[in-house]
């Protein structure tokens, strides 16, 4: 099976489109966050004392380790496979710090600039895990999947359900006899 294929049905050019959409939407809003996630760790370790390279390459340790983890996730999320509990773990505890830190680096400016400085961090960790969640239930609706549970191709009705559906006619159907 390849990236076109999903459930067994090939992809429409739409839900390509779709999925390229949100993979971009969610590396650029990832990269910002990011960006500015990476000024308020230096900014942090530099008011703790930390200085030259550590202050420099520390903050990296908490955002590559929440990469790492996520990479992690969308290769397993790509080939139907579960993420190791460990990297669930990693990632949460990635999570956790790198809005700790941004949060930290906004208090300064009270409760208002803590929740501008986390906000970034926040965002980036659910618009991951809405990509994973995307891959990983992404539904097809080819005419090829709807014929295989008897409804029409313009049916509403997900791939996801067509196994619970397969051979049955709907209640209205006139074709039902009593």
């Amino acid at each position: 099976m390849n990236d076109n294929d999903v459930g067994g049905a090939s992809m429409t050019a739409g839900d390509r489109v779709i999925g390229w959409a949100a993979t971009a939407s969610v590396v650029i809003v990832t990269a910002i966050a990011a960006v500015i996630s990476y000024g308020h760790a230096r900014e942090l370790v530099l008011r703790y004392g930390v200085s030259g390279w550590t202050a420099d390459a520390m903050p990296l340790t908490v955002d590559g380790l929440a990469a790492t983890c996520s990479l992690i996730m969308v290769d397993c999320a790509r080939h139907g496979r579960s993420a190791p509990w460990h990297a669930w773990g990693l990632l949460i505890t990635g999570a956790c710090a790198t809005v700790a830190a941004n949060v930290a680096a906004g208090l300064s400016h009270g409760l208002v600039g803590a929740v501008i400085a986390g906000w970034p961090a926040l965002v980036a960790c659910g618009c991951f895990d809405l990509l994973l969640r995307h891959r990983r239930h992404r539904t097809p609706t080819t005419a090829a999947a709807h014929a295989a549970d008897g409804m029409p191709a313009s049916s509403p009705v997900p791939l996801a359900t067509a196994p619970a559906t397969a051979g049955t006619n709907p209640p209205s159907d006139p074709a039902i006899k009593d």
